[in-house]
């Protein structure tokens, strides 16, 4: 999996960027973050565009009144709008401290992708669960099965009967929905299944996060559902 590149002015490295990368690296994303992976005397072009972005495709730009003075933070993006415009790179837009309609006109291809606006007090997590996601979902094209529910006739027992009183659940008893999930990655841990680093960081993060109480789902049941679908995918692989 190629990494997330984070493009942002540097007067937000100790605020937003910061609690992104936090979240993300609790998640083991791969990513790209200019303050680890360049020491003093790199060269800046060749550092961030030639082996970051080269090795990269998708990446959160953080646009703020900060960035609207950052000439760094704005050759990165203009390299990323080329890239994008060529479908190679993803582009999860973050707005913080400025609104959409407030954007000098420079930054509005932007506001035609979905984007989130942020501020100190909103946090960051959901908005890292929406990335998280989207990368989950691109990651799942890769394998044959992509529905959960074709699980169900699966020879293992346990595996069948959990989705099979999964489906049953109520679509709104998110706390269920959860638990029946993670118990099924539970079992495939405990089967020995080849379960990735990333994979496991992520749904035992989500775990002691909600601690299974799940008040609103923000994105949670959908990344844990696409996970499991993964690993499933994996095991079948492995068993037969």
């Amino acid at each position: 999996m190629k990494k997330i590149f984070l493009c942002f002015s540097s007067g937000d490295r100790y605020t937003i960027v910061n609690s992104v990368l936090y979240h993300l690296k609790k998640y083991h994303m791969p990513i790209w973050y200019d303050y680890h992976e360049l020491t003093l005397g790199d060269n800046r072009i060749r550092g961030n565009f030639d082996l970051g972005l080269d090795t990269c495709n998708y990446a959160v730009v953080i646009i703020s009144p900060n960035m609207f003075n950052c000439p760094c933070g704005n050759d990165e993006l203009n390299e990323i709008k080329t890239r994008y415009e060529k479908g190679t790179i993803q582009v999860f837009p973050i707005f913080y401290k400025v609104k959409a309609c407030e954007l000098p006109e420079k930054y509005n291809w932007l506001t035609f992708l979905i984007y989130n606006e942020l501020s100190n007090e909103s946090g960051t997590l959901s908005t890292c669960n929406q990335i998280v996601y989207k990368i989950i979902k691109d990651e799942l094209n890769g394998y044959s099965v992509r529905n959960l529910s074709k699980f169900i006739a699966y020879p293992d027992k346990y595996i069948s009967s959990a989705l099979y009183t999964y489906r049953q659940t109520d679509k709104d008893n998110f706390n269920a929905r959860f638990t029946i999930l993670y118990m099924i990655y539970l079992y495939l841990n405990f089967k020995g299944s080849i379960i990735s680093d990333m994979h496991r960081c992520i749904l035992d993060r989500m775990c002691k996060l909600t601690q299974l109480n799940i008040a609103f789902p923000h994105k949670e049941i959908l990344i844990v559902e696409t996970i499991l679908i993964i690993l499933l995918n994996e095991y079948n692989k492995t068993n037969h």
